[in-house]
């Protein structure tokens, strides 16, 4: 697998951490990187810490600001990616074909899901009275993988 994992959100992308078979033990994982990618989302975005635990969590980070000012270092590229997790809405434009659905889940739109029906789970209701978008984690097709 190419070293590296991804995720997307309605209006950001981000690449996640993945775990995946090493190619020499199929009983080991290998920790793919967090990387993110650019989306409409601008503001600062969580980075690698620096140093180990536990020194790594409250040692200070030049990059880091309080203003939530996009960091660009922070981005990827996409061809980097082995996995991508998307929340898909109605208007988003399709995937390029080089991703395969791994999984998806229904996710609450609440931006088109009326109140109170969005705030309370109600069985057999909820599905009628609420819009649902898909939660999906993507696979790049193995023929892709490095590319």
């Amino acid at each position: 697998l190419v070293d590296g994992s991804c995720s997307a959100g309605s209006d950001s992308e981000s690449c996640g951490t993945a775990a995946a078979p090493a190619n020499d033990n199929q009983n080991a994982r290998k920790v793919l990187p967090l990387l993110w990618l650019r989306s409409g989302f601008d503001g600062q975005l969580p980075g690698p810490f620096k140093e180990p635990y536990p020194v790594g969590l409250s040692a200070p980070r030049p990059e880091m600001n309080d203003r939530n000012k996009l960091v660009p270092s922070r981005y990827s590229e996409e061809w980097k990616c082995a996995f991508f997790a998307d929340l898909r809405l109605p208007e988003d434009p399709p995937l390029e074909n080089y991703w395969e659905p791994l999984f998806c889940q229904d996710f609450l739109d609440s931006d088109r899901s009326p109140f109170p029906w969005r705030s309370f789970w109600v069985p057999f209701v909820s599905y009628k009275k609420n819009s649902f978008a898909q939660y999906c984690i993507f696979r790049r097709r193995p023929d892709e993988l490095g590319k």
